[in-house]
């Protein structure tokens, strides 16, 4: 369960979410007659399940200071750190979900993704309840890059 930030100027998370499971890559993204990329069914479904999951009590989003690094004339460089639970460790890789949950986050808050400077994502197992757990801070060490 998120608990509430103390102040993203000590480095806690002023976000913190837990998003459905994305599809894989493959999964993704289609191609049509000119070989162009484009989302498919399955990808505009998580992100419209991603919406529902970042409306609910169980995410926490302090807007004041999404709206302080949107207003900033400065980039605010992020860390953002993702906990993908699979139901067995070893059919889905690790990079694949990524891009799918970091794009439906960061649309939904209507910041750019290139802000995040630090990523970190590890793998667990969860059988009964697979899921994407979130959490994005300012990256203290990087301000002023």
């Amino acid at each position: 369960m998120p608990t509430r930030a103390k102040s993203p100027l000590q480095g806690e998370p002023f976000l913190v979410a837990t998003l459905p499971p994305s599809p894989s890559v493959n999964g993704s993204y289609k191609t049509n007659s000119n070989a162009q990329f484009y989302a498919s069914e399955s990808l505009r479904q998580f992100k419209e399940d991603a919406v529902l999951a970042l409306c609910a009590d169980r995410c926490f989003f302090d807007w004041d200071v999404i709206d302080a690094i949107k207003a900033s004339k400065v980039k605010v460089p992020l860390t953002m750190v993702m906990d993908f639970y699979f139901r067995t460790l070893w059919l889905r890789d690790l990079s694949g979900p990524i891009k799918a949950s970091e794009d439906a986050l960061f649309d939904f808050i209507g910041l750019n993704d290139r802000l995040v400077v630090d990523l970190q994502a590890k793998k667990f197992v969860d059988r009964e309840n697979p899921r994407c757990e979130i959490n994005v801070r300012v990256c203290l060490e990087r301000i002023n890059q």
